[in-house]
């Protein structure tokens, strides 16, 4: 479960990706729906199409009731009861996010019930399970324990066995009861709501008896406060942190805020500067109104859209996007909407739960680069014309050349991108944050599709790799745009190889002094001579070992068979640099 809420201080959740994760905006309706600024209860508002701006708004005469329930043992809030009046939106809850290729495979979104949540195997063989799965599977769970409500106050986790057993990663996982039951049974099979135990007799310090309420309503509304919306009460918009137990009340100008609680950053949802959804809110694309069926604000579905839809019931083709459908095949590209599972970033965290440097985690993982929020217009078009790889000889001066074709401008907007061009790298096998700038070509004034030259100052002198980037938006010119965001080479170095010899005519039976030298420093690896005679087969005459100065000196005995003789140094490579073999030099032996 890679989702870590962005809170200081909270406990660390676990690591993976797409799990039916969270809260992301799990109720956001009514409050984000009907937009606008929000106003204290009670507070006057401009109405709709009033005739001055003074005029003033009637008080609300309605107030969201407090959904209630009496048990056999007390009255408490039953999150059942929203759908008496909502039935609508809990429709479409129960359709939420229906995507089948993630990371957990058959996992769903924010309506996973309970075995969902804690028997699937994918999950729970990759990943064991731990008590903190529940502040955002069920952030009200958090403080029950088999039924019994742990008493304020609170410093102890949920224990996660009260729910599903074994917790290893082995299996098989099953429910516990009395959660077994919420499989088939209740009102609302696959849920453990309030109304669907009351008959349940438990402690009596909890008389929900530790209700799986999954990411249901009341998880991201407040129910027993309402902030005033144009000329409604709504229920206000507000994260229940299941460490505090209490509400953390959301500015509903900023729904991400409520996303960002379970889906952190480790995930890449959130759009970096220089996408192409730079801007847009969760609400924008995963609670549109896509396929008409909310007359009053947003789609509890929690869905873009899938990538076998008709394009009009996908997100993409709302309004100021991609409505006219001209990009073509928008929602057929190689993307996150087409593929969850295999571009979504999962970036790594260290030992503390903190995400390692980069990007949103997309800076070096070319892949990830393709999930739908970070994706920008270079991560599909790039330079032109670049070759696979290059390669060069150790040297001391410059000693690379790339060249290519700039974008063409009709495959992607003038303000996408610009014609200056650059030049990365980066040792190979180095440590990733090792990416450097080397030079660029160009500007806003190159033309598109011109040809450009990048030539490094500095030399090559080991295997490399090397990046070429058009555009780069949201980054500063000299900070590197990410993998992904350009053409990608290998620079392979041949080491440099050098043979000589103390004469060029000798006479047989007689001897030459033969000189190796190989750069880069080689120091105490093998060298090895050939020679042939009139232009045979070449034959080995000695393997050698380079000295300090990573050069060796051999005396070779010439044969008595008399001829033209060939000799080469060979050097077989290494991790750093690629084998070479010295020019050969002509001995005639008389």
């Amino acid at each position: 479960m890679n989702e870590r809420r962005s809170q200081q201080g909270g406990p660390r959740l676990p690591k993976r990706g797409l799990t039916a994760a969270a809260v992301l905006v799990a109720t956001l309706a009514a409050v984000v729906a009907l937009a606008g600024v929000a106003l204290a209860a009670g507070q006057s508002a401009p109405a709709a199409g009033a005739a001055t701006a003074s005029a003033p708004v009637p008080s609300p005469a309605f107030t969201h009731p407090v959904p209630m329930v009496t048990t056999s043992i007390g009255t408490t809030v039953d999150v059942t009861q929203c759908y008496t009046c909502h039935s609508g939106k809990y429709d479409q809850w129960l359709e939420s996010s229906p995507y089948t290729g993630g990371p957990y495979g058959e996992l769903k979104g924010h309506n996973v019930t309970l075995a969902e949540a804690y028997t699937n195997v994918d999950h729970n063989t990759e990943e064991p399970l731990v008590n903190d799965c529940q502040h955002c599977m069920s952030p009200f769970s958090t403080r029950t324990f088999g039924g019994e409500l742990n008493p304020s106050p609170w410093t102890s986790p949920v224990d996660i066995s009260s729910y599903v057993q074994p917790t290893d990663q082995t299996g098989p996982w099953n429910l516990v009861a009395p959660y077994a039951a919420a499989e088939s049974g209740g009102p609302h099979p696959g849920y453990f709501l309030p109304a669907d135990h009351v008959a349940y007799k438990p402690a009596a310090s909890d008389p929900l008896g530790g209700a799986f309420e999954a990411i249901g309503c009341r998880s991201c509304h407040d129910v027993s406060s309402q902030v005033q919306v144009g000329t409604k009460l709504v229920p206000r918009l507000a994260w229940f942190n299941g460490d505090t137990f209490a509400y953390e009340p959301v500015d509903p100008a900023d729904p991400n805020e409520l996303c960002t609680k379970c889906h952190a950053t480790d995930d890449s949802r959130s759009a970096p500067a220089g996408s192409v959804h730079d801007g847009l809110q969760c609400v924008d694309c995963h609670m549109n109104d896509y396929n008409g069926q909310n007359a009053d604000g947003h789609d509890h579905s929690f869905s873009a859209g899938l990538p076998a839809d008709a394009f009009a019931q996908t997100s993409c083709a709302q309004k100021g996007c991609h409505a006219n459908g001209a990009h073509p095949r928008v929602t057929g590209l190689k993307t996150s909407f087409h593929d969850p599972g295999s571009y979504m970033a999962n970036q790594a965290t260290d030992d503390a739960g903190v995400l390692l440097p980069g990007l949103d985690g997309l800076l070096y993982d070319s892949t990830a680069r393709h999930n739908i929020h970070a994706v920008t217009c270079d991560t599909c078009h790039h330079p032109e014309e670049v070759k696979a790889s290059y390669t060069v000889v150790y040297s001391s001066k410059p000693n690379l050349v790339v060249g290519g074709k700039r974008i063409e401008e009709s495959s992607i907007p003038k303000t996408a991108t610009t014609g200056e061009v650059s030049l990365w790298a980066r040792p190979r096998g180095g440590d990733p944050q090792e990416y450097a700038l080397l030079t660029k070509a160009g500007g806003a004034s190159a033309a598109a599709g011109s040809a450009f030259a990048l030539k490094s100052a500095d030399p090559f002198t080991v295997n490399s790799h090397i990046f070429v980037t058009q555009g780069y938006l949201g980054v500063a010119g000299d900070e590197f745009p990410g993998l992904g965001r350009g053409v990608e080479a290998t620079v392979w170095v041949k080491a440099a190889v050098r043979l000589s010899s103390s004469a060029a005519r000798v006479r047989h039976d007689s001897k030459v002094t033969l000189i190796t030298t190989v750069a880069p420093n080689k120091k105490g690896k093998a060298v090895k001579l050939y020679a042939a005679l009139n232009g045979g087969a070449w034959k080995l005459v000695k393997s050698l070992t380079l000295g300090a100065s990573s050069s060796v000196k051999y005396t070779w005995k010439t044969p008595s068979a008399t001829g033209s003789y060939r000799l080469q140094a060979r050097w077989a490579g290494d991790g750093a640099n690629k084998a070479n073999t010295s020019a050969a030099r002509t001995i005639k032996v008389y």
